[in-house]
């Protein structure tokens, strides 16, 4: 899940190490001259700008392919000490030796700062996930890796073969500590490796990514849709790794409201047998709400109420069911079972 996030970073510190290898490797030994030189003594004058075509990089690490780069042009601008690049791309390779590869349209280096900054139909890829975005910023001195506009992001997990995808107009990942974080507009999907397993659409303000965790947590005006249930809270959480334990699957917290459409067995018009049937929702709140999703089943928690027809049902646990109406009660001094 969102392996970009560690592994994207890998691509931004090899990249900065490829442009400055390319400029002292290009200019010192591929021109025969000691352009550092050069770049000193003429840092002040604003007219002085080195320009190299078509540059291509290759390195080995350890007698394995460690890095390549591919630039169409690099102009150096001595004055505001600046590696401007057009139609960078390349591939880096992690330990294993899995290519991981990038591409944009532009970029720019700044040597005083260590700040590397893509524009324009950025990508990061590898066999796993895939992020696109507008722009996309790293700030080293805080290790902090900044996409900016359109964030499409694609991932399979590991160990499930689940697949993710977030849409977002911002998003920040901190690659030492294996964490990120999207903001505005998101929505995302998660699709379960065996189709019949019902998957879980959302949609926040915010979510946040733990990866050592293998939990996302979801913040401000949250949405999970699952097979026929809709629910609505303030806040709520997604255990990546639980889909096949007894554990809960996902969470959500604060104002919680859950529709869930039941199959009807009377018609919208009787003349028509195999026409549509008429709506019948089952609507319950509570403060809390656990979803167990192997088991198929909701647990709703902190003062749940709810509401099917012309019955309400209150208790201290009410326990709901997917495409069935029963529903299990506990008020604390005794439990029972509603099934119609």
């Amino acid at each position: 899940m969102f392996i970009f996030f560690s592994r994207s970073i890998f691509v931004l510190f090899a990249f900065y190490v490829i442009l400055i290898l390319v400029i002292c490797f290009s200019l010192k030994n591929n021109l025969g001259i000691n352009h550092s030189v050069i770049i000193d003594e003429y840092k002040d004058d604003s007219s002085v700008i080195s320009e190299f075509n078509q540059v291509d990089y290759y390195s080995k690490k350890n007698d394995k392919p460690y890095i390549y780069l591919n630039a169409r042009t690099l102009l150096m601008n001595h004055t505001d000490n600046l590696l401007n690049i057009q139609l960078p791309s390349g591939n880096t390779f992690s330990n294993d030796n899995t290519p991981v590869s990038y591409q944009a349209n532009s970029g720019m280096l700044n040597l005083s700062s260590k700040d590397l900054t893509l524009i324009g139909d950025v990508i990061v890829w590898d066999n796993l996930s895939e992020l696109k975005s507008d722009k996309l910023i790293y700030i080293q001195n805080k290790d902090l890796a900044i996409f900016e506009g359109n964030i499409r992001s694609h991932s399979v997990s590991e160990k499930s073969g689940d697949q993710i995808f977030i849409n977002a107009l911002k998003a920040f990942a901190w690659p030492s500590k294996k964490e990120g974080e999207y903001v505005g507009h998101v929505t995302g999907e998660i699709i379960r490796a065996k189709r019949y397993e019902p998957g879980i659409n959302f949609r926040t303000d915010q979510l946040k990514a733990y990866l050592n965790k293998s939990y996302i947590e979801l913040n401000n005006n949250v949405y999970i849709k699952r097979d026929n249930m809709e629910a609505f809270a303030m806040k709520g959480e997604i255990f990546l790794e639980n889909y096949n334990k007894k554990l809960k699957y996902y969470v959500l917290f604060d104002d919680v409201k859950v529709v869930q459409h039941l199959l009807s067995k009377e018609l919208l018009d009787p003349q028509k047998p195999d026409g549509p049937k008429k709506p019948n929702d089952r609507i319950a709140y509570s403060e809390k709400l656990e979803g167990f999703a192997k088991e198929a089943k909701i647990v709703l928690t902190g003062y749940p109420k709810v509401i099917h027809e012309q019955d309400v049902v209150k208790g201290n646990k009410i326990t709901f069911f997917e495409n069935t109406e029963m529903i299990e009660v506990d008020d604390s001094t005794s439990s029972f079972i509603i099934s119609k």
